[in-house]
């Protein structure tokens, strides 16, 4: 046949099959590359809590990488060592290879079951054992073709669950993961990796050469060149080739994401320095200035007589002005990152409440049922932070009541809070159908928004306000900021 007549499918079975020790060489060195890629340019500073464990899939590529270069080498020593020796350092090689899967099984497994620590380590094993123990059941009976058979044996126990596993997990992060600047990039890559795995586990796993045992009997290798026309072999070096560019290119998308973390670290710090100058401005001239009008009107009061109408007004006027103060405190507090951020989130909220009580009189049920060393990342904390003093603000001034009531709770990977009091409630618009909160709540809306959360304002029957908010828990680089 003519080659301009051939097929390209057929042509590069044919090359492949002439070339065979190249072909074998370069799939390797595929593997061997994309392993070195991703333990080199491994990085898991960024949103998404699979990329830890992209070490493990650079392990497994570099370990299947060297096998494939092994078991082209091992061969060619048959001139000069014993063909017993080949024989054990095959088998030996098989094991290695094996092993490589049981990397590639553990990966699979966290990300597909993140929670379940102690099943990444034990299920992998539970294949690689039994299909240790039948091998050298075989090579002990010297049955013929073992090492044929053990190769075999190692594709339908290793090769192909780990594959699979590894796709499924590959898909469930696709849709767990954080949103964040870059997510529909990386999502799209992660799809397109669970796809080629799926593929690689047919190609490299279910379809082996052609055995006198099922499946092999009648899924093999040449019955698929037979209905295709195309090699096994082929497959599997484009499912390699495959896996490796879009492996660099997850990799490329997550450097994306830290360096995008690194810029928002930049401009947080700055934030940080703006904000602590701010602080001191208030607290060496507006706090002062404060001060020193308070004794003035101090003084002022001494002056009259108690039954003077002024010496009311000006009663009235210090407490004004001494509610301003603690509430300028209390912000100037807020800017205080370290006092905020420093500590469990459970601890700052205690000793928000506690301030609150000191000045204001108002007891507070404090219910916490989440992670008692829970702490957020610095610029959630102080979100939260704000939107807890902005309610507290909100109860002081305008809602009259006796006792507030916050309950706390972890659900999964995400932060159920519940803030009410027994106070007179939001004021009830009728032509709008709502409860119309003021500004402050306004820059609650602002900050829950910022934390990616949601928020509902309501008016129970027994009277008051209850706030209900809802906040992710992990870590989400793409908020935005709100300075405070």
């Amino acid at each position: 046949m003519e080659l301009g007549r051939v097929t390209w499918s057929v042509f590069l079975t044919k090359f492949i099959s002439a070339n065979e020790p190249t072909s074998r060489f370069l799939y390797g060195l595929v593997f061997f590359v994309s392993g070195i890629g991703i333990l080199v340019q491994y990085q898991h500073e960024n949103s998404y809590s699979f990329s830890k464990e992209l070490r493990l899939l650079g392990l497994f590529a570099f370990m299947h990488g060297l096998s494939e270069w092994l078991d082209m080498f091992i061969p060619l020593q048959s001139s000069y060592l014993d063909s017993e020796v080949i024989f054990y350092l095959s088998v030996c090689l098989m094991a290695f290879a094996a092993f490589a899967f049981v990397i590639l099984f553990s990966f699979g497994l966290r990300l597909l079951l993140p929670e379940q620590t102690i099943l990444h380590h034990i299920i992998p094993f539970l294949f690689y054992i039994p299909w240790l123990i039948i091998s050298i059941t075989v090579i002990v009976q010297g049955k013929p073709n073992t090492i044929t058979y053990i190769s075999d044996l190692s594709r339908y126990m290793m090769y192909t669950p780990a594959s699979i596993v590894t796709a499924l997990g590959l898909y469930h992060q696709s849709h767990n993961s954080q949103q964040t600047p870059y997510f529909a990039e990386i999502k799209k890559t992660i799809l397109i990796l669970a796809i080629i795995f799926t593929f690689y586990s047919i190609f490299s796993g279910v379809i082996i050469g052609p055995e006198p045992f099922l499946p092999a009997s009648v899924v093999n290798s040449e019955r698929f060149y037979q209905l295709t026309h195309i090699s096994v072999k082929l497959m599997r070096a484009l499912c390699g080739i495959f896996m490796m560019v879009y492996t660099l290119k997850l990799l490329f998308g997550l450097n994306k994401e830290a360096a995008n973390i690194l810029q928002e670290a930049r401009q947080e710090k700055l934030r940080l320095a703006e904000r602590e100058r701010i602080a001191q401005d208030l607290h060496d001239g507006v706090i002062q200035t404060l001060y020193a009008t308070g004794l003035m009107l101090e003084s002022i009061l001494r002056q009259l007589k108690p039954e003077s109408p002024l010496s009311t007004q000006l009663k009235a006027s210090m407490k004004f002005l001494n509610t301003s103060m603690t509430d300028l405190r209390n912000y100037i507090t807020g800017f205080d990152d370290e006092s905020v951020t420093s500590s469990a989130l459970e601890t700052t909220l205690e000793d928000l409440i506690k301030d609150f009580e000191r000045n204001y009189q108002i007891s507070v049920s404090y219910l916490y049922e989440a992670d008692h060393e829970l702490k957020l990342t610095p610029s959630r904390q102080k979100h939260l932070y704000h939107v807890f003093m902005e309610l507290f603000n909100n109860v002081a001034k305008h809602a009259n009541a006796n006792h507030v009531k916050i309950h706390i709770q972890q659900k999964g990977e995400k932060l159920l809070l519940t803030f009410s009091d027994d106070g007179k409630g939001f004021p009830y618009d009728p032509s709008k159908n709502s409860y119309q909160p003021g500004m402050g709540l306004k820059h609650i809306h602002e900050r829950i928004s910022a934390l990616q959360g949601k928020i509902i304002f309501s008016r129970p029957e027994r009277g008051g306000t209850q706030v209900k908010m809802e906040i992710p828990k992990e870590v989400d680089y793409g908020d935005s900021i709100v300075i405070g």
